[in-house]
């Protein structure tokens, strides 16, 4: 049930890949880099203050928690400790709107964390929300204009 719906968002492909990639289990956290005897630290980059896990990435970090917070989605986390958990009371309490910004959220989240990762590069709070609401906005734009102009194509050629 919970897969069908991340492909029925409307966000970028990239955002519903994060998702089904990170219920599923197969995003390259720390921990999980670990468990295949990889030798990296198990700390979270973007905090240092828990083991890179998937839910701990994307919910309950404290830079996480504190993104929700700025992008007025407070509510989101869990009480069962899974990522499926979360995201199925995400889908069940908040309408369309906010679960999409919530998906696209979780993907700049991601993101940020690579840009830490692998370029040492720091981003404010601030900037994560800004630049994961722009990012959604620029795309549902995008698709809009998409249509019409298929549409426009499809009467033009039909004349």
């Amino acid at each position: 049930m919970l897969f069908e719906e991340i492909v029925e968002l409307k966000s970028p492909p990239k955002v519903k890949n994060l998702l089904w990639r990170a219920v599923s289990g197969c995003l390259p956290t720390n921990m999980k880099l670990r468990s295949k005897h990889v030798h990296v630290l198990t700390l979270f980059p973007q905090c240092n203050q828990g083991p890179e896990t998937i839910i701990h990435n994307l919910v309950n970090c404290t830079f996480v928690q504190a993104c929700w917070l700025k992008a007025e989605m407070a509510g989101v986390g869990t009480a069962d400790g899974s990522l499926v958990g979360c995201l199925q009371s995400v889908f069940v309490r908040m309408n369309k709107e906010e679960v999409e910004l919530i998906a696209v959220l979780c993907w700049k989240v991601w993101k940020v964390r690579n840009e830490v990762v692998w370029w040492k590069k720091g981003r404010s709070v601030e900037e994560v929300v800004l630049l994961a609401r722009i990012s959604l906005d620029q795309w549902q734009k995008a698709q809009v204009r998409s249509y019409f102009t298929y549409v426009s194509f499809q009467v033009n050629s039909e004349g």
